[in-house]
This record gives structure tokens, sequence and C-alpha cells, in this order.
């Protein structure tokens, strides 16, 4: 059996090798039957001669990883090999391939042809929103979904929402946005929060100057836009609360929020009346659509909306 896992999402595919290997090692105890090599590190050669005494050593599954540093000039006996072993069922073959394939590679094609591939590409928006209620729930966690839209804003990566998601179930099950800004403090209170804040605030300039210095930092332009629809949907929640003559604290536990942040938001309706939080909160949802389908540059987007607010 041949196998051939890639894609931009290498967080996730590795995860599914993860899952074929740990699930053929469940049937097939001891180390002698399971061969991994990094094309990186692992000369050519020495696959071919593993390979060559697989039989003798018991050895059922082989792991190659990073197939695009495989020499040009071995690339053909590469595959007829492969092409050879893809229908032996005693033998399995898994190839990894992170980040995206480069469609020039003739190696990349035939690979597709010969082998049972499976790509992982980035997702976004619901699709990455169940994936990481998924995560949460398999480290023993539970999140609420506004809560949930918060981590996403600020984590977008499936490396980074990974990493976050054990960090967060460590310091509480429940994962709440006080431990969020609580864990997430350098990255997300200091900076993000603090142009969040310029905004709701009216300081045009500051806003400027802060989103340079966060997109600087490395922050893409979707994650801040994914803050910012989580800000003004929450406004927008608070202040439809707020008219059905809640306390700020009854508030906020209705939306789900923790109260101080919810305080930090009320803040903004000195600034800004209901009209205007619904345009604002509906041209964030049209330039996120724009970026996305590529009608408009993320940076000049995020510009327009801070000159308009």
């Amino acid at each position: 059996m041949l196998y051939f896992l890639y894609g931009e999402d290498s967080y996730r595919a590795r995860q599914k090798l993860n899952e074929i290997i740990n699930e053929y090692q469940k049937k097939n105890s001891g180390l002698l039957n399971f061969s991994r090599f990094d094309l990186e590190e692992d000369l050519i050669n020495k696959i071919f001669d593993e390979s060559r005494n697989a039989n003798l050593l018991g050895k059922k599954l082989t792991v190659v990883e990073n197939i695009s540093f495989l020499p040009k000039n071995f690339e053909e006996k590469f595959i007829k090999t492969l092409d050879f072993l893809k229908n032996d069922k005693e033998i399995i073959i898994v190839l990894f391939e992170p980040g995206k394939l480069d469609a020039k590679k003739k190696i990349f094609k035939e690979l597709k042809e010969i082998a049972k591939n499976q790509e992982f590409k980035k997702i976004t928006g619901r699709e990455l929103a169940v994936w990481t209620k998924k995560e949460i729930k398999a480290e023993g966690g539970e999140i609420d979904s506004q809560v949930l839209d918060l981590l996403i804003g600020l984590f977008q990566n499936s490396w980074e929402i990974a990493s976050e998601i054990k960090k967060l179930v460590n310091y509480s099950p429940k994962i709440s946005e006080e431990s969020i800004l609580t864990l997430s403090q350098n990255r997300a209170e200091v900076s993000v929060f603090k142009f969040i804040d310029s905004i709701l605030a009216k300081q045009k300039y500051q806003s400027l100057i802060l989103l340079e210095k966060i997109l600087k930092n490395g922050e893409s332009e979707l994650n801040v836009l994914g803050l910012l629809a989580y800000y003004f949907r929450n406004l927008l929640r608070l202040n439809s609360l707020n008219q059905k003559g809640l306390s700020g604290r009854e508030a906020a536990a209705a939306a789900g929020l923790h109260p101080y942040a919810a305080s930090k938001m009320t803040a903004a309706f000195r600034f800004f009346g209901l009209q205007e939080l619904k345009k604002f909160y509906s041209q964030i949802l049209k330039i996120e659509f724009l970026i996305k389908s590529g009608q408009i540059d993320p940076r000049d987007g995020l510009w327009q909306f801070l000159l308009d607010v």
C-alpha cells in the first residue's frame, strides 16, 4: 500500500501521518517493523538498501518525509520502486511532503497517479472552528462558541492553535476569554488589543501606527480582521442586552464574556451609536470577503477600514 500525504496545513498532515504510525504499531508490536527516513537528512541509497532488507528485518511500514529533497537523478528509480511495491499488501509506504507542492516537479505528478493521496489545505471559518473544537475535546477541554471565535481570531494557524489549546486546557479545562488573555498576554493584550482600544477611542493616527507594528511582528491581516469582527460582534450583542435593561455583569454573562472585557467594550458606546456599530461590523465582514476572494489587497482593506472609522 502506498500513501502520499501533503499540503499547506502541515500540522493536520502530520497528525494524519502519526495516526497511521500509531495505528500500525498497535497492531504490530516492536520497532523492527518500522522504518522512517527524511530525505533532507538521509541518503536515498540508504532507503533503497533498507527496502531490499525489509523482509529479512520484518520492516513493513516505511515513512519517507520531505520528498522535495530527492535528488533529480534518483526520481525515476524511486518512482519505479514505489510502483512495484504499491500492490504488496504486506508493505505500507507513507510519503510525507509538508507545505504546498511545487507544480513544476514531475515527481509529485507521478506520485499522485500511483499513490492514494490526501491533500491538507489550510482551513478557515467554520471548518477551522469545527476542527479546533474537536482538538479541545480531545485534550479534555471545553469552550463556548463566543470564546472559540476569539481563539481562532488570535491564532488562525493550526500549529499555533494546537499549541495554545495544550496551554489553555492545562491551565483550566474550561477555556474562557480570561484564560486566553492571561496566557496569551504578550501577543494579544499588549499588541492587538491595544490596537482595538485605539479604534474604539477613534484615535486614527495611533491605530495606523499600531497596525503597522502588529503586521511587522508577523501577525496576518486576516487575523487582525478576525479580532475586529469578534469585538464588533460582541459590541452589538452587549448593546442589545443593555437595551433590554440588563446590568453590566448580567449582560457580560449572557454574552459569554468576562466582566472586565465586557466593561472595556461597553466604554465604546460613548463613541459609537448602534447604527455605526452595525455599519462597521458589516464593513469588516465585507473586507474579509474581498480579501479572501482576492479582490482587494489585505493591507489596503485594513487601512481603508481604519480611515472610515
